[in-house]
C-alpha cells in the first residue's frame, strides 16, 4: 500500500511538473521579441497618425515619434524608423548627407507633390520651419540662414532634449540628393600681391577660417578624402593663377585626383591654372584607399598671378 501511494505521488509530481513546463514554454514562445514589440508600436502609431490632417502635423509628429523612440530604445535607428513610417504613409522619402565644416550628419528629406522639399532630423529631434508655420527643405533653410536669419528661428526643437547645435553653421553646409556628388564651386580673386590663407603652423583651422572669411568656403583645408561622400571642389580664378597648397604631412602623388597635374616640392603642391580654366579636386574612395588617415590637412594656401 505504501509503495502504491509512493508511485501515485511521483506520478502527480511529474504531471504537475510537466504542466508547468508546458505553461512556461508556451508563455515563453508567445512573448513578443523586442523587434516585434517595436513593430507593433510603430503600427499603432501609423494607425493613430491618420487623425492628423495637415502635412505639417503628419511630418512633425512622425519626426517626434521617431526621435523619442530611438532615445528610449538605442537599438532603434531614428532615421530608419522615420523613413519606414513615412513610406508606409505614401511619402517620397530620401536620406541626405549634410556636410558642415566641422561635422556631418544624415537627415530625412521628403519630396512632396509640388516638388518642394521638407527637412526632418529624427536624430536630434529637429525640423526646418519658416516663420514657425511651414516646414521647408534644406536649400530654403540654408538660404535663410545665409541671409542672416538666426538658425534657431529656422531649426525648431521638437522636444526638451532636442539639439540644434549642428545647425549653427548651416550657412556653410553642402548637400545633395542620394547618388549625386557634393559640388563646391568658388571664385577666387587674383590680386597684385600673393594672397595667403593661414600660417605655416602645422594646423588647418586657420586655413579653414581664412577661406571662409573670403567666401571661398571652409572646404579647402585638406587633401584626400575627409568626408564619406563623393565631393568635387572647383576653384575658378579671375585670371591665370598659381595656387600653392602647403600640407602638414607628405602625400602620395597617386592619391591626388585633379584635372591639373601639380608640381610637387616636398609638402608643397603647386597648381598652375590657365586663364578661363578651373582647378577641380575630386575626393573619392580610391583616394582614401591610398592614404593611411584618408586625408592630410592643409597648412597654408597661397594664390598669386601666374
Amino acid at each position: 500500500m505504501k509503495i502504491m501511494k509512493f508511485f501515485l505521488a511521483i506520478g502527480l509530481l511529474l504531471i504537475v511538473a510537466g504542466g508547468a513546463g508546458l505553461w512556461i514554454a508556451k508563455n515563453k514562445t508567445e512573448k513578443p521579441t523586442q523587434e516585434q514589440t517595436a513593430q507593433n508600436k510603430t503600427a499603432e502609431y501609423i494607425q493613430k497618425s491618420k487623425e492628423y490632417k495637415s502635412l505639417g502635423e503628419k511630418l512633425t509628429n512622425a519626426t517626434l515619434y521617431a526621435y523619442r523612440e530611438s532615445k528610449k530604445d538605442t537599438t532603434q535607428n531614428g532615421l530608419h524608423l522615420l523613413a519606414d513610417i513615412l513610406k508606409q504613409q505614401g511619402f517620397n522619402v530620401e536620406q541626405w548627407d549634410i556636410v558642415a565644416p566641422q561635422a556631418t550628419k544624415r537627415a530625412i528629406v521628403v519630396k512632396v507633390e509640388d516638388n518642394s522639399y521638407k527637412y526632418l532630423d529624427p536624430i536630434d529631434g529637429v525640423i526646418a520651419m519658416y516663420e514657425n508655420a511651414m516646414i521647408v527643405g534644406p536649400y530654403a533653410a540654408r538660404s535663410f540662414v545665409s541671409d542672416g536669419t538666426d538658425y534657431r528661428s529656422i531649426f525648431m526643437k521638437l522636444d526638451e532634449g532636442s539639439d540644434v547645435s549642428f545647425y549653427e553653421d548651416f550657412a556653410h553646409t553642402i548637400f545633395a540628393p542620394p547618388g549625386y556628388p557634393l559640388y563646391i564651386n568658388v571664385a577666387a580673386p587674383v590680386l597684385e600681391e600673393p594672397l595667403l590663407f593661414g600660417t605655416v603652423d602645422g594646423k588647418a583651422e586657420d586655413v579653414s577660417k581664412a577661406t571662409g572669411e573670403w567666401d571661398l568656403t571652409r572646404y579647402f583645408d585638406y587633401f584626400g578624402k575627409k568626408f564619406d561622400e563623393h565631393v568635387m571642389r572647383r576653384v575658378y580664378f579671375t585670371e591665370a593663377a598659381k595656387i600653392t597648397f602647403i600640407l602638414t604631412g607628405d602625400i602620395d602623388p597617386s592619391s591626388i585626383t585633379a584635372n591639373i597635374k601639380p608640381e610637387i616640392d616636398g609638402r608643397k603642391l603647386v597648381f598652375k591654372v590657365p586663364e578661363d580654366a578651373a582647378l577641380v579636386l575630386e575626393d573619392n574612395k580610391s583616394t582614401a584607399s591610398k592614404m593611411e588617415n584618408n586625408f592630410i590637412p592643409v597648412d597654408q594656401i597661397i594664390i598669386e598671378r601666374l
